[in-house]
């Protein structure tokens, strides 16, 4: 079904004049056959790219020499938003949550920018719900949701960068460029999208054994020492050290090195380093 201009705008809160200004400069062609989210999503694109320096004459120009940069995105994008169902206070109405309280996890979320409920917000608004209903203070679900949305969005940043450099990069080297490399790309990235998310959940799963582990060694301490804590608090210890020769190190060894050290130490230990280097140089650790 083809959208209006005001259609559009409803949903991304850009005026419709803004609109018709970007269709009629190329950016947004009247496609009836483009799904809604995608068509949604192209105008998110726009408006950040525009946010982000380049100007309406700069894209249409890109489009021009090297064809559609921005439709691919969209596209993959908004199969991931998907149909915008309902506002964001309908959507915490049907939760019996309160607007406000959607919304400011939502912020907590990185995701404070939404101008829509898809049926994945209507669901986390059920979910916030219950949390709530639990007994989980509102001040510590949302330091909870920023810590997830931190740890998320360095891995899904990490995943795309890592992509753009060592796959993108080398296909582009031969010469090939604009729409057609990014097709080719987007034909390899397919595949290694549907991997993402079942690693990234078998990890988190794997994490959560690691953070039970540790919960237990807390319970343990509570019960032999008899020391007082105050609630919500916890007593720690930290330890500085100074690594003998960490500059010489990177000097001679690159800061990719230096940094598996770093990370090695942190994991396990000095003695769990030895092959990270050479025979010639394990003797002057």
């Amino acid at each position: 079904m083809p959208q209006t201009l005001e259609e559009l705008a409803g949903w991304t809160g850009e005026s419709p004049e803004q609109l018709l200004s970007w269709q009629r400069a190329g950016l947004l062609p009247e496609d009836e056959g483009t799904p809604l989210p995608a068509r949604l999503e192209r105008v998110r694109l726009i408006r950040f790219a525009v946010a982000n320096g380049y100007r309406d004459e700069e894209l249409a120009e890109i489009a021009t020499s090297h064809g559609d940069m921005i439709g691919p995105f969209a596209e993959q994008v908004g199969a991931l938003v998907g149909e915008p169902v309902c506002t964001l206070e309908e959507a915490a109405q049907s939760a019996g949550l309160d607007s406000g309280v959607l919304k400011t996890a939502l912020a907590a979320s990185g995701l404070g920018d939404e101008r829509f409920a898809t049926r994945e917000e209507i669901a986390a608004a059920g979910l916030i719900k219950n949390a709530l209903d639990y007994g989980l203070p509102h001040e510590i679900l949302t330091q909870l949701l920023h810590v997830f949305s931190d740890a998320t969005n360095k891995i899904a940043e990490a995943g795309v960068r890592l992509f753009h450099l060592h796959v993108h990069d080398q296909l582009r080297a031969p010469g090939t460029g604009g729409a057609e490399l990014l097709k080719a790309t987007n034909a390899i990235a397919a595949p290694f999208m549907a991997l993402a998310e079942p690693a990234v959940v078998y990890l988190f799963r794997k994490a959560w054994q690691r953070a039970l582990r540790e919960d237990m060694l807390m319970h343990l301490a509570e019960e032999a020492t008899s020391a007082s804590s105050v609630p919500g608090e916890l007593t720690r210890a930290f330890l500085f050290a100074d690594l003998a020769g960490f500059t010489p190190l990177t000097e001679v060894e690159g800061d990719s090195k230096a940094a598996q050290v770093i990370g090695c130490l942190l994991r396990a230990g000095p003695n769990g380093c030895g092959a990270l280097f050479g025979p010639d140089r394990q003797a002057d650790r």
